[in-house]
């Protein structure tokens, strides 16, 4: 059996802090979001350049301009 969890809150550094307020506290910085519509698209982006292959694809055209091709295993198919 475990005891209680124990959350302990800590200060955030003054630095940080000054940031903060200078922002408009955690409200300001809220504020400051994208709107919801601009977050799905950025999300549908992530999760796109998410897959492995698509990465790969993504680094080799910037490595060179490429036909539209193929990409099995480690064999690249015109």
């Amino acid at each position: 059996m475990q005891g209680p969890v124990v959350k302990e809150t800590l200060p955030i550094p003054p630095a940080i802090q000054e940031k903060l307020d200078r922002s408009g506290g955690l409200k300001g910085l809220i504020s400051r979001l994208p709107d919801d519509k601009e977050l799905v698209n950025l999300v549908e982006v992530h999760y796109a350049l998410s897959d492995l292959i698509r990465m790969k694809i993504l680094h080799l055209l910037t490595l060179q301009p490429l036909l539209c091709l193929r990409y099995q295993g480690n064999n690249l198919n015109f």
